[in-house]
């Protein structure tokens, strides 16, 4: 991730909460089931509700586990627990269970249940109804001065929907709910960016786990960012949209493992190549106009002011344009202003 979140509680996570506190009662439960099972206001908010979804497959949950060992059934509730601990799973020190790592006559019922969770629960009328939708939780996440990414924290491409649009960008399931499902609804999996990195094309239902077995946690308020740093491998004399652009990522935390997996999740390394070749014309013909406008001219009269007055303000917004511009500037402007003219045609 280039950037992470800060991870914002809302009444949203309660969900998750329920059903974790669910499996903590039955591990060691021998009685009857019995409606005690839920926290009360799960049960009268939404078990009532969804009798079905929950009511059944809970109570079919528990007849099996009382089929199983002591050891088998805490290993069982502490593998749901476990998979649910995403810090420690980003960085290696827990393995999340996956859908055929259960029991094979639980194994259905379990990835219904979790399955379901998101898809019928969650967005379900009841639910919003006393939590609210994930639309508010977007938004809620977003408001949050530390969240409010003008661009993509995975890509750094896409422009993201603000705290005030009516609409939303994706909430990705950072570990794929089809591989994982048992953190569907917890909200430290839930991480909101742009529609083009959760596309089919690009991370969809990956498992991020297989590349490296590390991966950045995208609540890590402790996370130093990624550096990009642009300079050109081939230059081209005439067209500025054939130079082949050499670019390079580094963390300062030096988390290597991590930095490779989050190139190939998102197809980086590609996109941000397509991205700088597809646009350069584009930006330098905008950055030629600029600095040559005489408002501007007479505004700033030094040229070099002027070229770095106009880097600024893509500094710390839009990191590849500004990476790519400032080497353009200085290995190819320098020797064709005598040419702008011709170039700001590019």
């Amino acid at each position: 991730m280039i950037k992470t979140y800060k991870y914002i509680d809302t009444p949203h996570s309660k969900l998750h909460e329920f059903v974790m506190a669910f499996f903590n009662r039955i591990e060691f439960e021998t009685g009857a089931f019995d409606n005690s099972f839920y926290e009360k206001e799960f049960y009268d908010e939404l078990v009532v509700h969804h009798r079905k979804i929950l009511g059944k497959r809970f109570k079919d949950i528990y007849a099996i586990t009382q089929t199983l060992t002591q050891a088998a059934r805490t290993k069982f509730c502490k593998a749901i627990r476990d998979s649910n601990e995403i810090q420690n799973i980003c960085g290696g020190k827990s393995i999340p269970l996956k859908t055929a790592s259960i029991p094979a006559t639980m194994m259905p019922l379990v990835q219904d249940l979790f399955i379901s969770l998101y898809d019928d629960v969650i967005k379900g009328k009841y639910f919003i109804a006393k939590y609210g939708s994930l639309k508010d939780h977007y938004h809620m996440v977003r408001k949050d001065k530390a969240n409010d990414f003008e661009f993509c924290p995975a890509c750094g491409l896409v422009e993201m929907k603000n705290a005030d649009d009516k609409k939303k960008d994706q909430h990705d399931h950072y570990l794929p709910k089809d591989v994982y499902p048992y953190s569907s609804v917890n909200f430290r999996n839930l991480v909101p960016i742009c529609i083009d990195c959760n596309s089919i094309e690009v991370k969809s239902n990956k498992d991020i786990l297989k590349y490296s077995g590390v991966v950045f946690y995208p609540f890590d308020e402790k996370h130093k960012g990624i550096d990009i740093s642009i300079s050109i491998k081939k230059n081209h004399q005439n067209d500025i949209s054939k130079i082949q652009w050499n670019i390079q990522y580094s963390n300062k935390d030096a988390k290597n493992k991590e930095l490779k997996a989050w190139l190939d999740i998102y197809n980086i390394e590609n996109r941000h190549q397509t991205h700088v070749n597809g646009n350069i014309r584009k930006w330098y013909e905008f950055f030629d106009k600029t600095i040559t406008d005489k408002d501007v001219v007479a505004e700033i009269p030094d040229y070099e002011k002027r070229k770095m007055a106009y880097l600024n303000q893509l500094k710390n917004r839009k990191e590849l344009e500004y990476q790519a511009m400032a080497v353009l500037i200085d290995s190819f402007d320098k020797a064709a202003r005598s040419e702008a003219v011709r170039y700001s045609r590019f």
